[in-house]
């Protein structure tokens, strides 16, 4: 892989990398960007070449990231079922409640072991 990459042009790599892009914005595969003048769909930021990272940098990108998914469905169970969160007035009812992306439809149903989001 290392002798192909230096053997490719850098106008392939791009054009490769422009084609990735193009691809994830087709599929779906962006997230929101609220507040940004020049509109709020961004696709995910990707890098056709992978980067090189040492398993103490893994871990600590795996724990953070397993913190913050287990922090957003015990949020998300809360909301949609107990109502702690709400209630207590840790976070305003009007908040959530304005929120586009609230279903209050999903209020007291389950989801298979409790999650909401998927990463």
């Amino acid at each position: 892989l290392y002798h192909r990459l230096l053997e490719m042009p850098t106008e392939a790599l791009y054009q490769r990398q422009q084609a990735a892009n193009t691809a994830f914005l087709n599929q779906g595969i962006t997230f929101t960007v609220y507040g940004d003048d020049e509109g709020t769909e961004r696709i995910w930021p990707y890098d056709l070449l992978p980067r090189i990272i040492t398993s103490a940098e893994w871990e600590t990108i795996e724990r953070g990231l397993t913190q913050r998914i287990t922090a957003l469905n015990l949020f998300l169970k809360d909301v949609y079922h107990e109502g702690h969160i709400l209630s207590d007035g840790t976070v305003p009812r009007w908040l959530i409640y304005s929120c586009q992306h609230y279903r209050r439809e999903m209020l007291g149903v389950h989801v298979p072991h409790d999650i909401y989001i998927a990463v």
